[in-house]
């Protein structure tokens, strides 16, 4: 299964598909955090308070307070502009972090290298944050009952979201300082 996944991410690795790539991940991260569907309005509507995915290790208090704090019309913007644009968001970062991770590890070493296994998991970022999105979806449509359970795990998926991020861009630096490692020897 390994290789399959391999072989298929390989014939994405190009300079063209990685600018893609890189341009599809820029234009949803400005949209959504910007106005008019993002959390910059969000903010707008709820004087300041933003969402739950980016605040790591919350309690399910602190989930249930900043949901009080949004307000009736912050939920609702939430769950009908924000939520949905998160469920794209997570493919267009991990689309990136795997093609490009992909393509510095080729370039950068031997094609039996084991560092080339450990590609999967530039796509644990994505998968923790659709599961995360889930479990906010939860919450949002449940409100005003209050499921801790359900916040504790998505509190749990936040953190996996940013530790999975963390591995992907720790991947992206091997990557390049292999690159330039290899272009040195070969000088």
């Amino acid at each position: 299964m390994l290789n399959t996944f391999d072989n298929v991410i390989k014939k994405w690795t190009s300079i063209k598909m990685i600018g893609m790539s890189l341009a599809c991940f820029m234009a949803s991260f400005a949209v959504i955090n910007g106005k008019p569907f993002g959390v910059a309005q969000l903010k707008a509507i709820t004087g300041g308070v933003g969402i739950l995915d980016m605040i790591p290790g919350y309690s399910p208090q602190q989930a249930y307070a900043l949901f009080a704090a949004l307000g009736e019309q912050g939920r609702a913007f939430n769950l009908h502009y924000i939520v949905p644009q998160d469920f794209v968001f997570p493919a267009l970062y991990s689309i990136f972090y795997v093609i490009t991770t992909t393509s510095l590890f080729r370039k950068a070493f031997a094609e039996n290298h084991p560092l080339h296994k450990l590609i999967p998991l530039t796509l644990l970022g994505g998968l923790a944050d659709y599961c995360e999105n889930i479990c906010i979806i939860i919450m949002l449509l449940n409100y005003p009952t209050q499921l801790p359970a359900v916040a504790s795990v998505a509190s749990i998926f936040t953190l996996a979201k940013f530790g999975g991020i963390g591995i992907s861009l720790l991947m992206l630096l091997i990557g390049l300082i292999g690159l330039l490692s290899r272009s040195v020897r070969l000088k």
